[in-house]
């Protein structure tokens, strides 16, 4: 079979060109994931050799290791577990976390068993590209956006920017902060906003890394649950409502 009749892209990108790999201390984000192919692997971590490569990303992760080290302290909380706090005054405007996992295959119910996946989208590749980031036993590395709890706007102090890269295709998913946040203050961010469909509110999924307006609807087997902004029932300032699996509260 063919590249051309197993490969199906919705989003375009340019012809791959010969690139030197990553520098030896380069920041990586991703890995190749179990899950994909074995027939699509090489072709996959040829990309990831270029992503890693780029200098702008790597800026940026270096940028963020250092702000990390520098503000950031990691802390355990016994109801939201692992947290980044405020060692010192962080000020508005700061890189303080990126997103690391594994580039895997996306399956039908995924969103139900991993509590921490970002997508990618198909690429050149015919099924869709999901960075799990579990956090891993050991992986100690600052500044893992995954540890940063959600609270919705206005409270919340920091965002998540997505940064893509021209040569690749593939997304980098970067905190910063919007307002000066004080010492020992948790940093926290928003996952998503809802938004209006021909006049109906549309209620997003609990992926935060899509654009409101490209969210699926409440499907059937999902429903309706009040959001617990910052860890807190009914503290939400804009009682949000996200939905998840019925599956999920079996």
């Amino acid at each position: 079979m063919t590249d051309h009749n197993r490969r199906a892209s919705l989003r375009s990108r340019p012809a791959p060109r010969a690139r030197p790999g990553p520098r030896a201390d380069a920041v990586i984000l991703y890995s190749v994931g179990r899950s994909i192919p074995r027939s699509d692997r090489n072709d996959l971590e040829v990309l990831l050799n270029q992503f890693h490569a780029s200098e702008e990303l790597q800026a940026r992760c270096k940028t963020v290791e250092i702000n990390a080290r520098q503000y950031l302290s990691l802390d355990l909380d016994e109801d939201l577990g692992q947290r980044y706090k405020a060692t010192i005054l962080i000020p508005t405007g700061k890189y303080l976390a990126v997103y690391f996992g594994s580039l895997e295959r996306a399956r039908l119910g995924e969103e139900d068993t991993l509590n921490h996946s970002m997508a990618q989208g198909k690429l050149d590749f015919k099924y869709e590209l999901i960075i799990d980031g579990t956090p891993r036993r050991g992986d100690t590395h600052p500044g893992r956006l995954q540890l940063v709890n959600h609270c919705c706007e206005p409270d919340n102090n920091s965002v998540c920017e997505e940064w893509s890269c021209p040569d690749t295709g593939l997304t980098a998913f970067f905190l910063r902060s919007v307002r000066d946040i004080p010492p020992d203050v948790e940093v926290k961010f928003p996952y998503q906003k809802p938004t209006f469909k021909n006049g109906v509110q549309v209620y997003p999924a609990n992926h935060f890394w899509k654009e409101a307006l490209a969210l699926p609807s409440v499907r059937k087997g999902w429903h309706l649950v009040q959001c617990n902004c910052a860890g807190t029932p009914g503290h939400c300032p804009n009682g949000c409502l996200l939905y998840t699996s019925d599956a999920a509260d079996e």
